[in-house]
């Protein structure tokens, strides 16, 4: 049997975001195959502690799941870049002797990882799951909280956004370089593709593959409410639309909307709703504690619609396709990938990208007067023809390993 190290930032128990959610659920997968043995790779970051450490634990699955701790505040080039982690990945590489390995965020581990595997001559497969590669800010936003609005990346234009311009070029330079090792790049939308390529990725390296998405459990159903109940999966910050949907919202009728808010950061230990101040918002908020794959029905079946107000154009859109395929209506921007399966006026309602609070106002009145539209035959077929399940994502992603761990 062979070995196979899975990457990521976070991973069960700490939990944390839909990319997350893809690595845990693929590594189950391929462990399940009986094909390879899976280890994992994560980072954690308590204490104070400068130095990195290493814990081990048990996964379900049977492999081991590697922690590095590395406490404290770092710069962000240090969390690209820490030749600290580097030396201990390059010891437990040494330790585990991988065949290959599957990379997904890798933030904070650092792009040191990938010359470790390079180092020890171990071909591994690069899933991207946002544009950590081409931004040091990862999602393509500025210091304002806005999207740059960028394709082709330009140093000049990230300057002003960045803890230390005068480490831009390197980072290019060692993020190009890391992807060209890669024995082979998959992305989860076209439009992810297309921005990672003509920004330096090799394509004869790239591959398409959409991230598997869980349908409802047997007996899903919604639970009936007097109000409309809008659920919002993001923090409060603008990535996700918080301050749009906050002055939006507040005009609504609390007799008749519900704004249901999903603390993920529970899932981390946090919270990022507990201290934070409505206002006159508060008449319409209820909080729920972050789910997990195993609980993502018990939420949908309590929300009628979901806000997905992105503000940077994003790789894929789990939450929109898990809500659509349970029957939430989804109200987004028009941000790309996420609302590729949607159709508007059926399924969604799509509002231009960069839509502020009056658009939204406008929108939301009349899905609260009117009521949510249903979607007729070909929104349905089309949302089936654009999602995959995990397993077919999982078949996909072992094929690829086999590709690249033959001798």
């Amino acid at each position: 049997m062979k070995r196979l190290l899975v990457a990521n930032v976070w991973f069960a128990p700490r939990s944390y975001g839909g990319a997350t959610m893809v690595a845990e659920a693929l590594a189950r997968r391929v462990a399940a195959s009986g094909d390879w043995a899976v280890d994992v790779l994560s980072f954690s970051n308590y204490g104070a502690s400068p130095r990195p450490a290493l814990f081990r634990t048990r996964l379900a699955t049977g492999g081991e799941h590697w922690t590095i701790n590395l406490g404290g505040e770092r710069p962000r080039d240090l969390s690209f870049d820490n030749p600290a982690m580097t030396a201990e990945i390059a010891r437990l590489l040494a330790r585990l002797k991988p065949d290959a390995a599957h990379l997904h965020c890798i933030q904070d581990l650092g792009i040191g990882l990938i010359d470790a595997l390079h180092a020890a001559r171990i071909p591994f497969l690069l899933s991207t799951h946002d544009y950590w590669w081409l931004c040091e800010r990862s999602f393509l936003m500025d210091y304002r909280g806005r999207f740059c609005g960028q394709e082709r990346i330009d140093p000049a234009i990230c300057a002003p956004c960045v803890e230390n311009r005068g480490t831009l070029a390197r980072r290019r330079a060692r993020a190009l370089e890391a992807l060209s090792r890669a024995a082979r790049i998959t992305y989860p939308s076209r439009e992810a593709r297309r921005r990672h390529e003509i920004n330096g990725a090799p394509p004869e390296r790239g591959a398409l593959l959409p991230n598997g998405v869980s349908p409802p459990g047997p007996g899903f159903a919604k639970r009936p409410a007097a109000r409309l109940r809008f659920g919002y999966v993001g923090g409060p910050g603008p990535i996700k639309g918080w301050p749009v949907i906050e002055r939006a919202f507040a005009a609504l009728d609390p007799q008749r909307a519900e704004l249901v808010l999903v603390d993920a950061a529970t899932n981390v230990g946090a919270s990022w709703w507990g201290a934070y101040r409505f206002g006159p918002l508060a008449r319409h908020v209820t909080i729920v504690p972050g789910y997990t794959p195993g609980t993502a029905d018990e939420f949908y079946a309590g929300v009628d619609a979901l806000f997905f107000l992105s503000a940077w154009p994003e790789t894929f859109g789990l939450t929109t396709r898990e809500a659509a395929l349970r029957g939430v209506h989804i109200v987004a921007t028009d941000c790309g990938a996420p609302v590729e399966p949607l159709t508007d006026g059926e399924n969604a309602t799509i509002l231009p990208f960069g839509a502020g609070a009056r658009e939204l106002r406008r929108a939301l009145s009349r899905l609260v007067k009117e009521g949510l539209p249903s979607p007729g035959p070909a929104a349905r077929a089309k949302l089936e023809a654009e999602v995959i399940s995990p397993e077919a994502q999982a078949a996909a992603l072992l094929r690829l390993l086999e590709e690249i761990a033959a001798p």
